[in-house]
């Protein structure tokens, strides 16, 4: 039986380290800030890299300069989230409305106290703190110290951390296949890469603005090494460029412009206060983060928010409206999902062209764009029409199709480790109550998750 007894957070940590001093102005070099707005799902987001000069680093962080392993958390826009300071060598500044943590390792495990501090109860608990005395959601230092830790060993602490560990694995994979995916897509719709090959093979003359593009496939097909095309595949792309008047570039010929609208189907179902059942699976934005469905809240009808009305089906793509450079988009990976109305649901006429239309909506030319077109002052948005507006090159239907059918593996993969993630995550947020209360052992908890992660 473990023990049951509890300790506040404090107890256990050697130092807590705040910013709380004016934004330092930003820098084109020095060291890069984390800010509440990279901390999203567990892991630092820098696709909106901000820095701070080297002097003012020095000249700023009066009280304390973080270290790897400190425990990242977020008091306010949002609240709760969680990162581990990078052992990456680099050295970072933390802003405002970030609070890292320092563990005393004779105390509590770092990466333990990481995961726990995820779980749904103390996430939920968090929210119920916080907001008190202001119009923006914010939970205080006091209340992230004062928090119950169970007292559990440090070899226990270890060993859950190290079963909820896989759960960064997992999510470092599936990064890992968006990249490759995406570099997929980028080669053959957008440097257009065996167009250039089968031209420069057939002795074309090729247009000059592509000149940068070709030199550096002529340095690529010179390798021994490199992997060609298969010949089928090869044989769907033309070997010649046509200017495009409407896009202002070159692009393979054969090729045209199509809008996006003219593709999909924007919303294609909803719940009517009639059709709304009884219980539902929510995702609203703050849930999704490029790629990644993070959160579900199972809600009943009584409770659901008035937004919750978008059914969801396997393979639909939902593209957060409001602040499109957040980044809050992915494939539906699972049945039975309702999501918010703050989303585009997004869904092809043609089943073959959804993976398709998905890796050009999230490439960073299309999010910066949507960015940049987002109206509002205190909540930017764009509209699904707006969406719709946005020409696409289209190449031939064969041959989305058969990067529909590329695209089998990394999606199938994707989909596959988001299922052991939901296990994992259910697992953390329904086990760890009786492991923490001694009614479940350490033992039982690894032999659970063998059987979810084999």
């Amino acid at each position: 039986m473990l023990n049951s007894d509890f300790v506040q957070l404090k107890t256990g940590l050697k130092a807590v380290i705040d910013y709380r001093g004016k934004t330092p102005p930003k820098s084109k070099t020095g060291y890069l800030t984390i800010s509440a707005a990279n901390v999203k799902a567990g892991r630092l987001d820098f696709s909106s890299p901000k820095r701070i000069s080297v002097d003012d680093y020095r000249k700023w962080t009066t009280r304390g300069f973080t270290e790897p392993g400190d425990v990242l958390i977020t008091t306010e826009a949002p609240v709760g989230e969680l990162a581990l300071y990078p052992e990456d060598g680099n050295t970072y500044l933390i802003t405002r409305r970030v609070i890292a943590l320092r563990v005393n390792p004779e105390v509590l495990n770092n990466k333990y106290l990481f995961y726990y501090l995820q779980s749904r109860p103390i996430q939920q608990e968090l929210l119920s703190r916080s907001g008190r005395g202001s119009t923006v959601p914010r939970v205080l230092k006091p209340d992230i110290l004062e928090l119950k830790v169970p007292n559990l060993s440090i070899l226990t602490q270890a060993r859950i951390a190290g079963v909820l560990a896989k759960l960064d694995l997992l999510r470092r994979q599936n990064a890992t296949l968006e990249a490759m995916a995406q570099t997929l897509f980028h080669s053959w719709f957008v440097d257009f890469d065996p167009v250039i090959d089968k031209a420069l093979a057939a002795g074309r003359e090729l247009p000059e603005a592509l000149a940068s593009r070709v030199a550096k496939r002529r340095k690529v097909l010179a390798h021994d090494h490199y992997p060609h095309l298969p010949e089928d595949v090869l044989a769907l792309f033309p070997d010649r460029f046509v200017f495009s008047e409407e896009l202002g570039k070159w692009v393979p010929e054969g090729w045209c412009c199509r809008k996006v609208g003219d593709l999909v189907k924007f919303n294609p179902e909803s719940w009517s206060h009639k059709t709304f059942p009884d219980v539902v699976n929510y995702v609203d934005l703050s849930g999704v983060n490029s790629g990644n469905i993070d959160s579900v809240t199972l809600t009943n009808k009584s409770e659901a928010p008035s937004r919750a009305r978008r059914i969801l089906r396997v393979n639909d793509i939902i593209y957060g409206l409001v602040r499109p450079g957040n980044k809050s988009y992915a494939r539906v990976d699972r049945k039975g999902l309702t999501g918010s109305t703050g989303f585009a649901v997004i869904r092809a006429k043609e089943a073959t062209e959804q993976n398709w239309i998905y890796s050009f909506l999230t490439l960073p030319e299309s999010v910066n764009y949507f960015a940049h077109i987002a109206d509002g002052a205190a909540y930017p948005a764009i509209r699904p029409d707006q969406i719709g507006d946005l020409s696409i090159l289209y190449s031939t239907p064969d041959l989305v199709r058969k990067f529909d059918k590329s695209m089998g593996s990394f999606v199938e993969k994707l989909r596959c480790n988001n299922q052991k993630v939901i296990a994992l995550e259910m697992m953390r947020d329904t086990l760890l109550p009786p492991l923490i209360s001694g009614k479940l052992s350490v033992e039982n908890f690894t032999t659970t998750e063998g059987a979810v992660t084999d």
